[in-house]
């Protein structure tokens, strides 16, 4: 099976999404947090963890603020054609409320980092057993019901500065509410 160009994109934002809440789900230490995709945060419960499509930077950029409309077309990436790599940038929002949970900006942190040790070891294997802890990303086709494996995996760059993160502390707007944003660039191959 290979992964649809019209449909590429979604299927590999929603393969993240999902291996990102099977793989990092709320623990003893930070529980009860809840993830939320492509909508605005209003009268949602604490902490939280959001996931949007952000502009692909290249290697080493920094564009936490550049913000492009889901699945839209990057104007300074080629048309999808047979076998074209394709990337997108995912920003990663972990937020907490002070007024909830007065150690917010510990449990921000504690999230944080449960995230990035994901990230950073998915689909790799132990030296010493060969064993993969934390699996590949997955692409599944959602197109199909039910969803199926396409056989081809997303890739999160790993180079160094590749994840980057940013801190937001509470300000006048949300005087309530500590951020730790995370952007991380996803890549994938797209065949016709």
């Amino acid at each position: 099976m290979t992964v649809n160009v019209s449909t590429g994109k979604f299927n590999a934002l929603s393969s993240f999404r999902y291996w990102l809440e099977t793989n990092v789900p709320p623990t003893s230490v930070t529980p009860n947090w809840t993830y939320t995709f492509l909508q605005q945060l209003t009268n949602t419960s604490f902490p939280i963890v959001q996931v949007t499509e952000y502009m692909s930077p290249d290697p080493g950029s920094d564009s936490l603020g550049m913000i492009v409309a889901p699945y839209a077309v990057y104007p300074s990436s080629a048309p999808a054609t047979e076998g074209s790599p394709q990337r997108m940038g995912v920003k990663i929002s972990i937020q907490d409320d002070i007024t909830v949970d007065v150690n917010a900006l510990q449990t921000i942190y504690q999230i944080r980092d449960q995230i990035r040790h994901a990230l950073i070891l998915a689909g790799q294997a132990n030296d010493a057993t060969g064993a993969v802890a934390i699996p590949n990303v997955e692409i599944m086709d959602y197109a199909q019901s039910p969803a199926l494996d396409t056989g081809f995996s997303v890739e999160i760059e790993d180079e160094a500065g590749s994840i980057i993160e940013r801190y937001i502390p509470p300000d006048e707007t949300t005087p309530n509410l500590h951020t730790v944003e995370l952007l991380v660039r996803l890549g994938w191959m797209e065949m016709n």
